[in-house]
């Protein structure tokens, strides 16, 4: 049992960060997976705690302490809230496949009430009630009668979710009539298995027992196991393979291996100032880092875009421009190479060997160049 509800609440909690990280899966859907991943995870914590700190440990059943007693009911109200969204997910697929036009936020805020609501008013309930009963004794390890209150409820959202499960398959099957009889009917099957588990319906076993012990004994260890790796079988089928989530997942791993892929590529300083004062400029540097390739320089100017040519004349032009060249692949005209004009920026990515005298030259343009091939 520890390790089926461990195993349960890793993965619900994986599941749970990639539903809350990725704005692509924010829908009425999702939200309802959401709340019921975080009753799962609820459920599974506080009977982990209850049986690591209670039922294993026979002085303080017997001491039957105020906090034994509060953890229980914590327990109840997880395991009701687990039901009640259980309820909601097939509720919600009701809806929306038989009244398509009742869904919006009010249908959720109508789960949020059923599904966190309702179960704080059982749980209060019972927790009155079992506090001045006979049996407020042994950490409530016991169930009696008062246990009704939380299980009458129980049983009524698995029938509920039994007839919802119906009219979905009945939907499914009006839909489906015009395949062929053994593809009907597999793709009616399959939907019926992923639904079992979402809606509970496993839990209807609970019912069947045996009284010859070796049968009671298995029933009871195919229970346990069954009811532990719930929120596993769950967040496996509803997070890690729904197609949705899975795209999701794929661009942004996609997205990422693009961007390592441009940080290891090679990285050119670009010194980019908005004075034509060579004075002003030397003093108001900005430093851009760009990833872009050498092959893939464009020449550009200060009035071109990138995918334009810049105009012959103004390339000839004896003014000091704002930004002359921020990359080229072609050499500049021979004039500007050798003028002793000052620029604010001449250029910073040249595929041309750079005249010595300017390399040589202490005055000259603000920025002569930071990378040449």
């Amino acid at each position: 049992m520890f390790i089926g509800f461990s195993l349960s609440i890793i993965l619900l909690t994986i599941a749970q960060l990639i539903f809350f990280s990725f704005k692509q899966l924010r829908c009425d859907r999702i939200t309802l997976h959401k709340n019921l991943f975080a009753s799962y995870i609820m459920t599974g914590l506080t009977k982990i705690i209850f049986l690591a700190s209670v039922t294993l440990n026979a002085s303080i059943i017997h001491s039957n302490p105020i906090w034994c007693r509060i953890i229980p009911i914590i327990q109840e109200y997880a395991v009701t809230c687990n039901f009640a969204w259980m309820l909601c997910e097939g509720f919600y697929l009701h809806t929306v496949l038989v009244w398509p036009f009742h869904t919006g936020k009010k249908l959720i805020y109508l789960c949020y009430g059923i599904g966190w609501g309702i179960p704080f008013w059982l749980a209060l309930f019972y927790a009155i009630f079992r506090f001045q009963s006979k049996m407020n004794r042994l950490c409530w390890i016991e169930k009696n009668e008062l246990h009704w209150i939380i299980d009458g409820p129980i049983c009524f959202s698995l029938l509920l979710n039994i007839y919802f499960l119906c009219a979905i398959v009945f939907v499914l099957l009006t839909k489906l009539r015009g395949m062929s009889d053994n593809s009907q009917t597999r793709k009616v099957f399959r939907a019926t298995m992923i639904l079992v588990p979402l809606l509970g319906l496993q839990y209807l076993l609970a019912g069947f027992s045996s009284k010859d012990p070796v049968f009671r004994d298995i029933y009871h260890i195919t229970t346990v196991i069954i009811s532990s790796l719930q929120g596993t079988f769950v967040a496996i089928m509803y997070c890690f393979f729904d197609r949705e989530a899975l795209s999701v997942i794929k661009r942004w791993y996609n997205q990422r291996k693009e961007d390592l892929s441009g940080n290891n590529s090679k990285r050119v300083s670009t010194y980019i100032t908005m004075y034509t004062d060579p004075l002003t400029a030397s003093n108001s540097t900005k430093t851009v880092d760009a990833d872009l390739p050498v092959s893939h320089c464009k020449m550009t100017s200060d009035a071109a875009s990138p995918e334009e040519t810049v105009e012959p004349h103004r390339l000839s032009s004896s003014a000091s421009p704002a930004i002359l060249f921020s990359l080229t692949c072609s050499p500049l005209p021979p004039h500007l190479l050798s003028s002793s004009a000052s620029f604010t920026i001449l250029f910073h990515c040249t595929c041309y060997p750079l005249p010595h005298h300017l390399l040589s030259s202490p005055a000259s343009p603000t920025i002569l160049s930071r990378l040449t091939c």
